[in-house]
């Protein structure tokens, strides 16, 4: 399959300071609204990408156990680390859906809504939360775009990351004689332990994640560390979007 080239980018600080942001919000002055917090630039032309405050607080919304009212400051840097990631992965996702003909189709956004809605107790809690991130519902066009955006990033990591790294059988025997029988048998003593055929989907996933999230990693960190003025290489061979320092919660 033919890999869409990833443009040298880089990643600037905005001018707000955000430990201000946190210890005003701390302090219960006037809630933030579309404050940007950093931008990602990109060397061809591109309009600059901006993350703004609410763009950390519709990520948070849609995890069900993170408060939104008062998010702390390692839940809003996880939300931006997440914000850059999504943005980093759209470019090249978009590029490969218009080259191939690969659409977010409705059916496609509405099991993507589904998928995040079914870690939140009730549908009316999770629109709950969508209004508080500034939603009108579900089927606010803005929220529905952005889970259209997320089909492809999805979809992009699947065909590039995931499923060229699912376990192959050699390697969950491997796992399941020098990790899950040791293991097993610390924590139950005496348990007769259930087979390899019994555990090996279970097995394989833990592998394919554990790999899946190595390598997105060292991918994401190549994209924000290459430097702009190199003909950097990342790990699929590709040249590496370029990142300076980002925002620091």
């Amino acid at each position: 399959m033919l890999m869409p080239k990833i443009r040298r980018t880089f990643l600037t600080a905005f001018c707000l300071l955000v430990s201000l942001l946190l210890s005003v919000r701390e302090a219960g002055a006037q809630k933030p609204g579309d404050e940007p917090v950093a931008t990602i630039s990109f060397g061809d032309g591109r309009p600059v990408s901006v993350i703004t405050y609410s763009d950390l607080i519709t990520q948070l919304a849609l995890e069900a156990s993170t408060p939104l009212e008062t998010p702390s400051s390692k839940d809003l840097a996880r939300a931006l680390q997440f914000v850059i990631n999504q943005r980093l992965l759209l470019s090249p996702a978009r590029e490969e859906a218009a080259a191939f003909g690969w659409p977010s189709s409705d059916t496609d956004v509405r099991k993507q809504i589904g998928t995040i809605m079914a870690h939140f107790p009730s549908s009316a809690e999770f629109e709950k939360r969508l209004r508080i991130a500034g939603f009108d519902s579900l089927k606010d066009e803005r929220f529905e775009r952005l889970m259209a955006e997320r089909v492809l990033t999805e979809r992009y990591l699947d065909v590039h990351f995931r499923l060229p790294h699912k376990a192959t059988p050699e390697e969950e025997a491997l796992y399941y004689d020098n990790i899950y029988v040791p293991e097993f048998r610390e924590k139950l003593p005496g348990i007769l332990r259930p087979p390899l055929e019994e555990k090996r989907k279970e097995i394989n996933a833990i592998i394919t994640e554990r790999r899946e999230a190595f390598v997105i990693e060292e991918f994401l960190i190549g994209a924000k560390t290459a430097r702009p003025d190199r003909d950097n290489k990342g790990p699929l061979g590709r040249r590496s979007s370029t990142l300076s320092k980002a925002v620091r919660f």
